[in-house]
Parts: C-alpha cells; structure tokens; sequence
C-alpha cells in the first residue's frame, strides 16, 4: 500500500509537472499567438494604406497620360498651324518677289520713256516742256 501511495505521489507530481509544462507552453503559445495577431493587424493595415496608395498613383497616373494625350494633341495641331503658316509664308515670299521684280520692271520701262521723252524734247523745238517730268 506504501508502494502504491508512494506510486500516486510520483504519478500525481509527474501529473502537475506535465500540467505545469503544458501551462507554461500554453502561456508561450498564448504570446505568440497575440504577438502574430498584431503582426497581422499591422501588415492588414498597411496592407490598406498601400492599397490606397496604389489607387492614388493609379488615379494620377490615368491623369497624367490624359494631359499627355491632349499634349500630343495639341503639339499635332500647332505643328499642323506651323505648316499652314509656313506653306503661307512661302507664297506670300514668292508674290512679293513677283511685285519686286514687276517693280523693277515698271521702273525700268519708267526710266526708259523718260529718256524717250526728254530726246524727244531735245530733238523737237516746238513741243512744250511739261511742268512736271515723269519719275
């Protein structure tokens, strides 16, 4: 009986020691399991910050290629305008050329028939002088 009593004794501190192993490793599981619990609230919440972020730069990344877009259009159309207004500066190059050139021409035959006129004066007396000579 002294055996048996001394056999329970041993199995019930073997019993409060596996008890007490097992409250201690539930305790330790216990603190890692709080402590991935905040891990994870930290990771879902930056997790959400970062979702936002992304929504954000997306957003004006959508804008951005809107303004480059209209940009693009808008650089097309002034370099459309440039052209048109080259084209047009390039005719109105030429037609002045024209006028130049008829200018000189006019001036030219001017000069011509002044000296015409004036041999016509000299050789023929009896004409009257005009009060003004052509230019």
């Amino acid at each position: 009986m002294e055996s048996t009593l001394h056999e329970e004794h041993s199995l019930k501190l073997q019993v409060e020691d596996k008890l007490l192993q097992l409250k201690k490793e539930f305790f330790m599981l216990d603190c890692d399991h709080k402590q991935a619990q905040q891990k994870l609230d930290e990771l879902q919440a930056q997790k959400e910050k970062l979702s936002e972020e992304v929504m954000d730069l997306t957003l004006r990344l959508e804008q951005e290629i809107q303004k480059r877009s209209l940009s693009q259009t808008d650089l097309k159309a002034q370099k459309q305008q440039v052209s048109v207004l080259a084209s047009s500066e390039k005719q109105l190059k030429q037609e002045l050329n024209q006028l130049l050139d008829m200018k000189q021409s006019l001036e030219k035959q001017n000069q011509e028939l002044s000296r015409s006129y004036c041999h016509a004066f000299q050789n023929e007396p009896n004409l009257q002088q005009p009060s003004v000579l052509p230019l």
